[in-house]
């Protein structure tokens, strides 16, 4: 495993445990703040291209072919994985199933260059990628999606399989998790992966309230359910990478500050975020021991 401290914002500094926990496994550390404040909630090619080098000069460095693991601050960078995954992917270039944990489907159409609620379909351009799996949203992008820009054609193509926690559309509704037992879901998980790789990315806004306090509206999946379909998979097939985001910060916005502010006043909920770096540490560090554990 090569564990990488990822920091476009201040979420995982504030976590002392954490960061002593990542410091006895030898993590490197990537301060990517500044490059990361103009793609905060979207950002444009050239900005991401600024990251990627950054990324690329740092976290894949000298790795190997071990599970990079990657940790970073708020779901409103979650669109950083496509360059990750992109990265990743070429330089194994070998077939791999994206896992992505998540509130949120992030498969909306969004043109010159990418979206925290896009980032899907950039990841779906790679020829590395056979499909996405996104496990656990319950937020409102599920209803109506036609009209909310969502990449519907994947979903129909199976690029995309859409395993909700509960959803409000009866398309989707017959892989709710949350209506599952354990082992019916895992199963029908297993036969969604054809591929002997897979990456795992992992919004902590799947979780409920009691188990991350996130920038975002929040879903119903409890901790342990995370941890043990997480198991499972690690079980089951090899991660070329893994990454977690989702924790809570205060938003730095830089280039397009009014329509992100706006797009920010809109999307996300302006709900108390007291505690919020004791309870995502705590998940945190679940996190770090389950997937220490398995790779």
């Amino acid at each position: 495993m090569f564990l990488n401290l990822l920091h476009v914002d201040d979420a995982l500094t504030q976590q002392t445990l954490f960061m002593d926990a990542c410091a006895r496994l030898q993590a490197r550390q990537t301060d990517a703040r500044r490059p990361a404040a103009a793609v905060r909630l979207w950002g444009k090619d050239a900005a991401l291209d600024r990251l990627k080098a950054q990324l690329a000069s740092s976290i894949y460095r000298n790795c190997g072919s071990g599970t990079v693991v990657t940790f970073m601050g708020s779901g409103d960078f979650h669109h950083v994985s496509a360059l990750l995954i992109g990265m990743l992917a070429e330089s194994r270039n070998e077939p791999v199933t994206i896992i992505h944990f998540d509130n949120h489907p992030d498969w909306v159409h969004f043109s010159g260059g990418m979206h925290c609620g896009s980032w899907v379909n950039r990841a779906l351009t790679l020829p590395q990628v056979e499909k996405v799996i996104t496990i656990g949203p319950c937020s409102r992008d599920l209803k109506w999606p036609q009209w909310k820009g969502a990449n519907l054609q994947a979903w129909r193509d199976g690029k995309i399989a859409l395993l909700p926690w509960q959803s409000p559309d009866a398309r989707f509704r017959k892989h709710d998790m949350g209506n599952m037992a354990e082992d019916t879901f895992l199963e029908s998980l297993k036969a969604l992966i054809t591929t002997r790789n897979v990456y795992i990315t992992i919004d902590k806004d799947v979780l409920t309230h009691e188990d991350a306090i996130t920038n975002w509206d929040q879903g119903h999946m409890p901790l342990s359910r995370l941890l043990a379909t997480l198991r499972f998979i690690l079980t089951h097939h090899y991660a070329i990478g893994i990454d977690v985001t989702g924790d809570y910060s205060k938003p730095r916005y830089e280039g397009h500050v009014t329509l992100k502010k706006l797009e920010a006043l809109i999307d996300q909920p302006r709900t108390p975020k007291r505690n919020a770096a004791a309870v995502n540490q705590k998940s945190n560090l679940a996190l770090l021991d389950c997937i220490s554990e398995a790779v």
